[in-house]
């Protein structure tokens, strides 16, 4: 284990030295350089089959990936100052700004790259080579809750909820596709790789309903506008064997970072509960085991 530890620690500081893209200041992904203090950096994910680091400023433009950055956020490779960079990055090169969405990857301006995979065989906009990537779209939000960018991490989610609604350009019934193409088009409707990690996003990050160590975690990262009108927002989900109903009150519609847990109640009653940070509390598994009904609410008052 202490080998592992020793090598994985390597790994990430072999990352934050070599893979790190400083950022042009330009005010775009085809726009030429200007004077100033460069722009916002990011992280390289790829080498192509010639051992050529694939990210950064090249010629025809600036090359960027969505997954390369999914990796270091989640996983905590990047620090939080690294985090806001690449969130400003990902916004100036991978949002669309027409359509909304995130694209996977900017526009290589390199025909048929087969020396980065098939996938850059396929015309831009399509597919891997830049599509609005359903998956990695939503692991992308999923990294930016994991590291408490709730805001941002949002606009991820809504970027592909607003594009699926808008069924002029989607052509598709309601659901996630596999992605969207540079028209707008839903393609490979419904692929479940990315429902299911848009669930886990929206249950173990969104309402903050997990466990950890076998106990039961409820850490919301809910915006203000996500809570109804009387302040309410409730999730359902299956723990220790019961069916549990979650339901946060923020009756003085505060906003993510603005409120904590004040209080946590189930089946009614005051449940003990450990405080691990103002926003995340910690009940054990036993006490919900020891509830004889199948079914459990849990009230959890936000303030």
């Amino acid at each position: 284990m202490r080998d592992l530890r020793r090598k994985g620690d390597w790994i990430v500081q072999h990352i934050r030295r070599q893979e790190k893209i400083l950022g042009p200041a330009n005010s775009g992904a085809n726009n030429p350089g200007r004077s100033g203090n460069p722009g916002p950096g990011w992280f390289n994910g790829y080498y192509d089959n010639q051992g050529e680091k694939v990210e950064g400023k090249k010629e025809g433009g600036v090359r960027m990936t969505l997954t390369g950055q999914v990796f270091p956020v989640m996983s905590g490779v990047a620090e939080e100052k690294e985090v806001k960079e690449v969130v400003q990055a990902v916004r100036r090169y991978l949002k669309d700004k027409k359509l909304g969405g995130y694209r996977l990857n900017t526009d290589f301006k390199v025909p048929h790259y087969l020396e980065l995979g098939r996938a850059f065989g396929f015309a831009y906009g399509t597919k891997e080579n830049g599509s609005f990537f359903s998956h990695m779209a939503v692991m992308y939000a999923y990294a930016l809750y994991k590291r408490n960018f709730a805001r941002d991490g949002h606009d991820v989610l809504q970027s592909i909820f607003r594009m699926a609604a808008d069924t002029e350009k989607s052509r598709i019934y309601p659901g996630i596709p596999e992605y969207f193409d540079s028209l707008g088009r839903g393609r490979y409707h419904y692929l479940t790789g990315s429902a299911s990690w848009l669930v886990l996003t929206m249950l173990t990050q969104v309402f903050g309903v997990r466990g950890e160590g076998g106990d039961l975690v409820l850490a919301p990262q809910l915006l203000k506008e996500q809570f109804d009108r009387d302040g309410k927002a409730s999730v359902m989900c299956s723990f220790a064997g019961k069916r549990l109903s979650v339901t946060y009150l923020n009756e003085l519609h505060l906003d993510f970072g603005a409120y904590a847990v004040k209080q946590v109640s189930a089946g009614g009653k005051p449940v003990v509960h450990a405080v691990l940070s103002p926003v995340k509390v910690k009940i054990s598994r036993k006490l919900i085991e020891q509830y004889g009904q199948p079914e459990l609410e849990l009230v959890v008052r936000l303030g």
